[in-house]
């Protein structure tokens, strides 16, 4: 096993199964794990988990992935999945993306109605559990949205974000501007009826410094909780 070894490249004109257009891998299943991948170069995603997936596994402590200019690095639906020790913008060698929208989307999912539940973003810092996340034009993590203008229901109950570095390369010691480090959106969207876009039960952080998130060098806000965000809290930052 070694990082890069499998390249997912859409500049190479790679077609995928499972894929819509600009996209790069898509999951449908239960308990999958992805390790070691570098995904990059997709106009829309490189990773996303369809709304039916469960537990899933995107990478671990030892097994990152990278994610490098793609419009979205990680499309998140369904249900109890675990993101973890990712490079999201930027490579351990210190390669920085100079296109690339939002590293990780949760809720984000075409124009089907679904909810997304019970995720982790990150964990221990210690343990090399959390995600590194730079140089996204919108927010390097983001919840709420969808791939409908917002005219689809969306529902996000359940999401710990924790232990990860935000707009910093730890290894380099070098800022990777986020336009925001994390965006909580919970609206009614007044565009068109049943537009419901839900973020709810959504921590930030944790109990220690260990799982509290580095967020560093927004060039607009740092946490950035849109409309009426419903139980959020932001612990140990």
């Amino acid at each position: 096993y070694e990082l890069g070894e499998i390249i997912i490249d859409g500049s190479a004109g790679m077609v995928l199964e499972n894929i819509l257009p600009g996209g790069g891998l898509r999951l449908f299943n239960k308990q999958q794990k992805v390790y070691g991948l570098d995904i990059r170069n997709f106009s829309s995603f490189g990773l996303s988990l369809a709304r039916d997936s469960e537990s899933a596994q995107i990478g671990l402590p030892g097994k990152p992935n990278v994610f490098f200019n793609t419009g979205t690095h990680i499309q998140v639906a369904g249900h109890r999945h675990t993101i973890q020790s990712n490079y999201l913008g930027c490579t351990p060698e210190g390669e920085m993306q100079t296109t690339g929208s939002r590293g990780i989307a949760i809720g984000s999912y075409s124009n089907i109605p679904h909810t997304t539940t019970d995720l982790t973003i990150g964990g221990s810092r210690a343990l090399g559990e959390g995600n590194i996340i730079g140089n996204c034009s919108t927010a390097a993590i983001y919840s709420g949205a969808n791939e409908n203008n917002n005219t689809t229901d969306t529902i996000v109950f359940g999401a710990v974000i924790a232990g990860n570095t935000i707009g910093w390369h730890p290894i380099l010691e070098t800022a990777m501007p986020n336009q925001s480090g994390v965006w909580i959106y919970h609206s009614t969207f007044p565009g068109a009826p049943n537009s419901e876009l839900y973020s709810e039960q959504i921590t930030i952080g944790g109990p220690d410094a260990d799982r509290g998130n580095i967020i560093a060098h927004s060039d607009g806000t740092a946490v950035f909780l849109e409309d009426d965000g419903v139980r959020v809290s932001m612990r140990r930052n």
